[in-house]
């Protein structure tokens, strides 16, 4: 058992089945950083690549 967030591209490339499909489990994921992430610009561009991401994967969840 694994979250979609976590096997999506296994799912998807049918490396991986889910028999039961998947279920919210009302998991929450943050990011955390040693220093505020406002500080650095490096910083602030992963924070909005991994966003991105996580939005990205959370509508693919939502299509299945």
């Amino acid at each position: 058992m694994a979250s979609l967030l976590m096997v999506q591209d296994e799912v998807e490339c049918g490396q991986l089945i889910a028999p039961f499909g998947f279920m919210r489990d009302g998991a929450i994921n943050c990011l955390l950083s040693p220093r505020p992430l406002e500080e650095s610009a490096k910083c602030q561009v992963f924070r909005d690549w991994i966003t991105a991401q996580m939005a990205r994967g959370i509508r693919r969840i939502e299509e299945v």
